[in-house]
This record gives structure tokens, C-alpha cells and sequence, in this order.
């Protein structure tokens, strides 16, 4: 029964912890060309729009090729035999 107690009390003292300890510790300032981890102003428009699509081409064709690729090669290996 004293286990019992002492997780009690030791939970009771964890819920009443400062909320300051769960600040995250990244300071990034919110400004118009400062919201990405990345240089995104007026003048880098192009680099962020071909890295993006460069990202999601590469991340939605992936799986695509992956599958055909496993449809093709019993196939083409029962063809081999």
C-alpha cells in the first residue's frame, strides 16, 4: 500500500510541475520572409517551388514504381524459364 502512496504522491507533484518546463527551447521569429526552417522571401520563389515539387514527385512516384516493379519481375522471370 505504500508503493501505492508514493507513485500517488510522486504523479501529484509531476502534475503540479511549472509549465515553464514544457516551453519548447527553438526560438524562431515569426516574421513575413522568416516562417519556414528555410529562405522562402520574394526572392527565392522558384528554389521552394521546385523543391517542392521535386519532393512530392519523388514521394508519390516512389511507391508507384516500387509496385510496378514487383508486378513486372514474376513475370518476367516466369517468361526467362
Amino acid at each position: 500500500m505504500s508503493a501505492l502512496l508514493a507513485a500517488s504522491r510522486a504523479s501529484l507533484r509531476a502534475s503540479k510541475a511549472p509549465v515553464m518546463a514544457l516551453r519548447r527551447s527553438v526560438h524562431i521569429e515569426n516574421t513575413v520572409d522568416n516562417v519556414l526552417p528555410f529562405k522562402a522571401g520574394k526572392h527565392n520563389k522558384g528554389k521552394v517551388a521546385v523543391g517542392v515539387t521535386a519532393f512530392f514527385v519523388t514521394g508519390l512516384s516512389l511507391p508507384l514504381v516500387a509496385g510496378l516493379w514487383q508486378l513486372y519481375v514474376p513475370i518476367a522471370h516466369a517468361r526467362s524459364k
